[in-house]
């Protein structure tokens, strides 16, 4: 798509940010027009996200110009960028569940018919005129916000910024908590803003959405644009925009290899908990078992019942042929089960302690220096040295054991994670969504991680609603539908069509 000078709505001239010890940004420019959706990638830690927060307000630029309309403008906050036109709208539904869309929508804005008191009749005419313009008729605005999917309240989010008066629309990884269906009404929506005249900056890791919704896309890499791809112009695949993201060709997303399958060692009998109806499987020493499902098919709540997050109401766990009990996490890791769970921020990493804490925090008891009670010293130089060799293991970036996980990007988060795994050193894995909302580089290595600890004859399930990564990666597949196993997979039968048409089927 042409950004002609009479189309272009924004400027972003030159941008370079810096933070101690690490120049996000190096003098980054992107244009946006009108009518258009700018699809914006990067591996974590490319500057995406700086260069958002620069456009919303949230930060300033060392450098630079941003030109809005033709005008150069300094945005000194959120509120000034949405003043401005430019709205953001988060991963995070932000919105009262406990009010109705119309007031969502309206909140703050207008339609006041006296003092504290509101016409409710013109609220919700006022709302459908929004609604309508994003076309969605079907959703009532006297409905309130808690009733609805994640994907219509995110709608609602974006009606709210066209009340506003925005004309820039950031959306931040808007897909990753959607299931297909609700990615195809939201794109619907989107299709309709850019339709009206409206722009969108949309920032995602799912390249096959990237390429479906965008009319241009800016790869970012090491906090400088290094490739654009005018998609009216040019055919691009999945594989060009990877090459420009990670600098070095990808002949395997999934790159698993043949690894020796060896004795049981785990059997699940007839589990049973919140949204699982009579589990059973076996998993043997190095074989990867996934484990697929759409949302709220009980693939999530299955890894949260084997590692103890969730208590199983009834049934069997077995581990090296001996029943244990598994109702606390910490029965679980007693038991030579670890896992890497699904939220990574609230219920895997402290983010507030550095790296070398988090990697040997489940393992202090094994560091201390003589067996004295809780107050044992713990063995400093030992500490350092397995944490070294672990950062070395994953390739963290920054190699900073002192460096506090907050400050890490996702992806090197989960590397933080896998660290601890290897330090845990347990005989079954449990991977919970391990790729979800992080860049196409780290995905990569996190599953040559796996190849990796299947290697060492650990048993592995790959819990996980990516249909491809699973595909890719598993010797077996159990697919989950309504809380039941209702297929096995095995070989050849491994196919993209054959294991998402058993998700979606309906039972017999």
């Amino acid at each position: 798509m042409e950004c002609s000078d009479e189309r272009k709505i924004l400027v972003m001239s030159g941008i370079k940010k810096s933070f101690p010890g690490v120049q996000a940004l190096k003098g980054v420019s992107i244009e946006l027009c009108r009518g258009e959706i700018l699809g914006l990638v990067g591996e974590n830690g490319a500057g995406k996200s700086t260069l958002l927060k620069i456009l919303t307000g949230v930060l300033s630029p060392d450098e630079g110009k941003i030109i809005l309309r033709g005008t150069e403008v300094k945005i000194k906050n959120p509120s000034h960028a949405l003043s401005l036109g430019i709205a953001y709208v988060p991963q995070e539904i932000n919105l009262y569940p406990n009010l109705t869309v119309a007031e969502n929508i309206l909140l703050g804005i207008k339609l006041r018919g006296g003092i504290n008191r509101v016409k409710y009749s013109d609220l919700y005419t006022e709302a459908k005129k929004y609604l309508d313009v994003l076309g969605v008729e079907d959703l009532d605005p006297s409905v309130k916000v808690g009733e609805l999917s994640t994907s219509m309240q995110q709608i609602v989010m974006i009606a709210r910024a066209l009340a506003a008066k925005a004309e820039i629309f950031v959306l931040d990884e808007p897909t990753s908590a959607l299931t297909p269906f609700e990615v195809e009404r939201l794109f619907s929506v989107l299709k309709k803003l850019k339709e009206s005249g409206y722009s969108v900056i949309f920032v995602s890791h799912r390249l096959e959405e990237v390429l479906s919704i965008s009319d241009r896309i800016v790869v970012l890499r090491d906090g400088l644009k290094v490739a654009e791809f005018d998609l009216a112009k040019t055919k691009v695949s999945i594989d060009d925009v990877v090459k420009a993201m990670i600098a070095r060709e990808i002949k395997e997303f999934y790159p698993k290899e043949k690894v020796e399958i060896g004795d049981v060692v785990l059997e699940v009998r007839n589990l049973n908990g919140p949204n699982v109806i009579n589990v059973s499987f076996s998993l043997r020493k190095g074989e990867i078992l996934g484990v697929f499902g759409l949302l709220g098919s009980g693939v999530s709540e299955l890894g949260m019942i084997l590692t103890g997050v969730i208590p199983p109401s009834s049934g069997e766990i077995i581990v090296k042929g001996k029943k244990v009990k598994v109702t606390r996490p910490i029965d679980a890791l007693n038991n030579g089960i670890a896992v890497l769970p699904e939220d990574r921020r609230r219920q895997g990493l402290v983010p507030l302690l550095n790296v070398k804490e988090n990697v040997t925090l489940p393992v202090l008891p094994s560091l201390k220096i003589v067996n004295i009670g809780a107050v044992s010293p713990i063995n400093f130089s030992r500490e350092n040295e397995i944490v070294g060799k672990l950062i070395d293991l994953v390739n963290l970036v920054p190699r900073d054991p002192l460096r506090r996980v907050m400050y890490f990007s996702g992806g090197n988060q989960q590397k933080v994670l896998v660290a601890r795994t290897f330090a845990i050193n347990p005989d079954i894995i449990v991977l919970c969504e391990p790729t979800k909302g992080i860049d196409v580089g780290a995905k990569v290595e996190i599953r040559r991680f796996m190849v990796q600890l299947a290697k060492q004859g650990k048993g592995i399930i790959l819990v996980s609603t990516d249909l491809h990564e699973v595909v890719g990666m598993s010797d077996r597949i159990l697919v989950m539908r309504k809380g039941k196993v209702v297929r096995e997979f095995v070989g050849p039968e491994i196919t993209p069509e054959a294991v998402f048409k058993a998700a979606v089927a309906e039972y017999s």
